[in-house]
């Protein structure tokens, strides 16, 4: 069963380096992010980031934003657990949730 927790500055250094993945900053078209990026980031986020996890294991992020009365999602699924048919049942559970 896919859980969401909201994040917290324990899951900074994570956030680094799931940023910082190849297939990640390929999706950007960036370099690499720094630390103080990273970490204003996640302050920015922090209300409205939902960290996705499954038998107590992280598999993704889902991002929650209200852009004109319309719910946004953002989501991604850490690289180690890419190409498992996570994202689609995440979005989802999510999706039901609100």
């Amino acid at each position: 069963m896919i859980t969401f927790r909201m994040t917290t500055k324990a899951d900074d250094s994570q956030f680094l380096e799931w940023r910082n993945d190849p297939l990640s900053l390929a999706s950007k078209d960036r370099g690499p992010f720094s630390v103080d990026e990273s970490a204003a980031m996640n302050e920015k986020l922090r209300h409205r980031l939902f960290v996705a996890e499954e038998d107590g294991q992280i598999i993704g992020t889902v991002g929650v934003s209200n852009l004109s009365g319309a719910i946004e999602l953002a989501w991604g699924i850490i690289p180690d657990q890419r190409g498992k048919g996570f994202g689609k049942r995440m979005v989802k559970t999510f999706a039901d949730s609100i």
